[in-house]
């Protein structure tokens, strides 16, 4: 189980190594190497919590609480890797105008899915404490 989360981080270490040194010869003139490491940091932080939470389970299934943790997880590090990239974009470029675009969307869409999921995580646990109560 460590050994696969050990290499989904060094998967997404590696993608953004990789992206970052491509941003950095190009001279940031293109967005698509911090976008495709945004989305790519995205997915496999998805699988991997994902097939963390599957392996850890007794019956080896998808919960609701794995997928809504994967979803938070893919969320939240997208959003993190934008902010990242968004150091190495100059202000002279001819897409200086969409970071601020997407950072100001996605911190929605960021705080969205974080109240959801703890939103989600609170309601069920207390409807379980009361079942627990009634036996």
């Amino acid at each position: 189980m460590k050994n696969r989360l050990a290499t989904a981080a060094a998967a997404v270490v590696m993608v953004n190594f990789i992206c970052l040194l491509l941003a950095g010869w190009t001279e940031c003139r293109y967005w698509y190497y911090a976008m495709f490491a945004i989305v790519a940091t995205g997915l496999i932080t998805f699988f991997g919590i994902l097939l963390q939470n599957i392996e850890g389970s007794e019956d080896k299934k998808v919960s609701n609480h794995s997928m809504r943790l994967a979803i938070s997880g893919l969320v939240t590090s997208s959003y993190i890797t934008l902010l990242a990239y968004l150091l190495f974009i100059p202000e002279d470029t001819d897409f200086a105008d969409l970071p601020k675009t997407l950072v100001t969307n996605f911190t929605a869409v960021v705080g969205t899915v974080i109240a959801f999921f703890f939103g989600s995580t609170a309601y069920v646990e207390g409807r379980r404490r009361d079942r627990d109560l009634e036996e």
